[in-house]
């Protein structure tokens, strides 16, 4: 009963994503259970599962999986054929999205093998095989050359130089920083008492958070994001108790809302918003180009740029290039208006003078909050416009 009622909860979590994705519901899911509300109130769910990113697929990949295996364990009328085909498929899946799915999957793949026939595990090994297959296949005719992605991902990821240009960080940041940052009060159940007598019956649960946990936090680079996935086994573990206590309940509500507000508009807000600045800067400057600077990495495919002009959104990256260091990166095209797109916070006046430059705000995009270029908080209140998002125009002070 406790497997049935396991997978029976994957299962709404797989459908309240599969709704957010296809904007359907179904009679069936009507009635909202604890799981529903920590899901529909998880600003993870707002600001994260509703963008395209690998992570947000990796959870729906991640919860699929979990789901077959647990559904074949409880012996559910559920083909044992089908469900080692599927298993074998979403893994493979997984595995091309982002590599780091091995560390989610090992444990479910544990429980298949130790629940399934060997004849099963072979039909799982032949889909994968031919679901990795074509995968690779499809990537070589994108990039036009023989390529296996996920071999590529680990090969540039354990080149320490390669992780030292993203950021190094201690093995503990994970569970110190990323686990409270996306989790929030969640965590304090999985630390009480009442929350680990629970817990601890949950083996394949316990599992599928504890390994990957741990695996991951071997990566030198580390991101709160990359562990989006474990909202799965989280949110199953802990729903219930966080529902059900009406002061957990509202501390979730509350973190939740600060965490939307913060991560869903202000943190880095302002850079998919210049992208409409930017496609209007690159149309009226034919030959200026466009430079972001202390910014996340611009996404440019919705600009739909020509190959040929790729190279005029320039990312000069968050902290590789000092301040002093900035004019001497950047250079006027032909004697043409260029552009510097850089947090408030950066003190741009003055500094291309030794460049025979000078330097006019153009534009102004507002919230924009940047932990790489913060602002002075005790002044904040004086001057708001901290947290906003500058675009400077670059002119030449040389006569043609």
């Amino acid at each position: 009963m406790e497997k049935q009622a396991r997978s029976q909860s994957i299962n709404q979590l797989i459908d309240r994503r599969q709704q957010r994705l296809t904007g359907h519901s179904t009679q069936r899911f009507r009635v909202m259970t604890e799981l529903d509300w920590v899901f529909r109130t998880s600003y993870l769910t707002v600001v994260f599962l509703s963008r395209s990113f690998s992570n947000s697929l990796e959870v729906t990949l991640f919860a699929v999986l979990m789901y077959l295996v647990v559904r074949k364990a409880a012996g559910n009328r559920f083909s044992a054929e089908h469900a080692a085909l599927l298993v074998g498929l979403i893994s493979a899946l997984g595995i091309f999205n982002r590599p780091t799915f091995l560390a989610f999957g090992l444990v479910p793949w544990i429980w298949f093998l130790r629940y399934s026939k060997v004849k099963n595990v072979a039909r799982c090994a032949g889909s994968g095989l031919l679901s990795c297959m074509v995968l690779a296949f499809v990537d070589s005719l994108y990039y036009g050359r023989p390529v296996i992605t996920p071999l590529e991902f680990i090969r540039y990821n354990i080149d320490p130089s390669n992780n030292a240009s993203h950021g190094l960080h201690p093995r503990y940041f994970h569970l110190f920083v990323s686990m409270p940052q996306l989790f929030g009060p969640l965590c304090l159940i999985l630390l009480h008492p009442a929350g680990v007598a629970t817990i601890r019956r949950q083996k394949f649960l316990l599992g599928s958070f504890l390994v990957p946990l741990a695996l991951i936090s071997l990566i030198p680079h580390q991101e709160p994001r990359f562990l989006l996935a474990l909202l799965v086994p989280v949110f199953l573990l802990t729903s219930e108790l966080t529902w059900k206590r009406e002061t957990l309940r509202w501390l979730w509500l509350l973190f939740n809302v600060m965490a939307t507000l913060f991560f869903g508009v202000f943190h880095q807000g302002g850079v998919t918003r210049s992208l409409s600045t930017v496609a209007t800067l690159l149309k009226s400057n034919a030959q200026g180009d466009v430079f972001y600077y202390k910014t996340y990495i611009p996404p440019t495919y919705p600009l739909l740029l020509p190959r040929e002009q790729a190279h005029r959104v320039v990312d000069l990256g968050l902290e590789k290039i000092g301040l002093l260091e900035l004019p001497a990166k950047i250079r006027l095209s032909g004697g043409k208006d260029s552009y510097l797109i850089t947090p408030a916070t950066v003190p741009i006046e003055g500094l291309f003078l030794r460049q025979n430059m000078t330097e006019e705000l153009n534009h102004r995009i507002c919230p924009h909050w940047s932990f790489e270029a913060p602002p002075d908080y005790a002044a904040l209140w004086r001057e708001p416009s901290q947290l906003c998002l500058n675009v400077w125009k670059l002119r030449s002070t040389l006569k043609a």
